[in-house]
């Protein structure tokens, strides 16, 4: 191994240990509040030595949140093509609810990177990073839903519009689960995964374009609910 890459790994190593001791101290309550100095501390290195790494703290953050977010990207990437819809909708569901709920650490940094006023505090190339990523993985989700719409599963709608409700589902049932006094009773599990996925998918599968049309009726509405629970 040559000199420059023992430099190079040298290098990648501090980072990844920089951003471990980040991520750890984001664990607690007061995280918004942690400092670039906490951050060398717990990292046992010198608050210069992290400015050698990223430009500042909301840089950290964003560097956590794309690698996390990354992960979420390829498990959609890996989705079978040829399985029906349907079903690559309840996957996206139960991938997306499962990353909301698999670390509040990060999802605190999910929410807080979102904001406008975050991302224009950053540089250059992690705001294109950001862009690509969400281009990426809002694109794998589109595909999906157009070719709901194409096959006459879903409504005749934009998949922003038709990603609304389901996202809004889906952002509500991960607080309800993070504040258990909005979820009073034994502490929800998988299933609740199971419970979320058909209440979005038969929301999305009701083609009101079709009712309004008096091409579908209440017994229509119930066979495509019944082919729902055969495809689970």
């Amino acid at each position: 191994m040559g000199v420059q890459e023992r430099k190079e790994r040298e290098f990648k190593r501090r980072e990844e240990e920089i951003l471990e001791a980040a991520l750890a101290l984001f664990k607690g309550d007061g995280w918004q509040s942690v400092t670039v100095e906490q951050i060398a501390d717990r990292a046992e290195i010198g608050k210069g030595t992290i400015y050698k790494h990223f430009e500042s703290k909301d840089e950290i953050y964003a560097r956590l949140v794309l690698d996390y977010q990354r992960t979420a990207i390829e498990k959609l990437r890996r989705i079978d093509p040829n399985v029906d819809v349907i079903q690559r909708l309840r996957t996206i569901i139960t991938v997306t609810f499962e990353m909301n709920l698999a670390a509040q650490e990060y999802q605190r940094l999910v929410q807080y990177s979102s904001r406008d006023e975050f991302r224009n505090s950053l540089s250059a190339a992690t705001r294109t990073a950001f862009a690509h990523q969400d281009e990426a993985f809002f694109g794998l989700i589109n595909a999906v839903l157009e070719e709901g719409v194409r096959q006459s599963i879903l409504p005749r709608k934009t998949p922003q519009e038709l990603l609304f409700g389901p996202m809004a589902a889906i952002l509500g049932a991960r607080t309800m689960m993070w504040n258990e006094c909005m979820c009073p009773g034994p502490q929800l599990g998988p299933e609740s995964v199971k419970e979320l996925s058909n209440f979005i998918l038969a929301g999305m599968l009701y083609q009101e374009w079709l009712a309004e049309e008096g091409l579908i009726d209440d017994e229509a509405m119930e066979r495509a609910l019944k082919e729902l629970e055969e495809v689970q």
